[in-house]
């Protein structure tokens, strides 16, 4: 930060000037403040992040008291409410590549699951996946991995998004905003207790 005075060959300056400088005043003083451009970051690793922090937040409120009340409160030694908790212990669980659970801790049940999942491809740059479970029991979501090549490994930082899957009806998302090419989906059934169902192969569509 400089402190200026007369800028730019006047008494007062405010504003931004030519994009990177800013002028204002603070206490009385003329200064003016280099500023930077913000870029977005949109690693693999930080839109898996993402995908799976926006799914954690939304589902806490729908659980049962019952799965809330197994999240450890907060002490003296250890601050963190149990939402928090939520949130961080299912994070840690998910860049190990293991499925969130809804109790703590997970046991990591996976009933035998029967579902369906159907590609189609869409104009404007979409994918639209239909997703069907057809085993009510112990289900919760499915996970979504998304891939531009086949053949790869599969692990937590391709995670595009996380679905909650309803028994009574199908699921369907639109993969928006895609560079026009063919895209591999490993889709996977999570269950309630943090166990998850890696049986069911890559799928191909089309981004035209």
């Amino acid at each position: 930060m400089a402190k200026t005075t007369g800028p730019l060959l006047s008494q007062s300056a405010s504003g931004a000037i030519a994009g990177p400088l800013t002028f204002s005043t603070w206490k009385g003083r003329p200064y003016v403040n280099a500023r930077g451009e913000r870029k977005a970051s949109n690693t693999p690793a930080q839109t898996a992040t993402r995908a799976m922090l926006a799914f954690l937040a939304s589902q806490w409120k729908l659980l049962t008291p019952t799965a809330q009340a197994t999240w450890p409160p907060a002490t003296d030694t250890n601050p963190r409410a149990p939402y928090n908790h939520f949130i961080a212990e299912n994070l840690r669980r998910w860049r190990d590549f293991k499925a969130p659970s809804q109790a703590y801790p997970a046991t990591e049940q996976l009933s035998s699951q029967v579902y369906s999942i159907s590609l189609s491809s869409n104009k404007c740059r979409t994918i639209r996946l239909i997703l069907n479970a057809w085993q009510p029991t112990n289900v919760w979501a499915f996970l979504v991995l998304r891939y531009s090549a086949t053949g790869q490994t599969r692990d937590w930082q391709h995670l595009v998004r996380l679905l909650p899957a309803n028994p009574l009806a199908a699921t369907k998302w639109w993969n928006r905003n895609l560079t026009p090419g063919i895209y591999w989906y490993y889709v996977q059934l999570l269950s309630t207790s943090g166990g998850i169902a890696w049986d069911q192969p890559n799928r191909a569509g089309r981004a035209l």
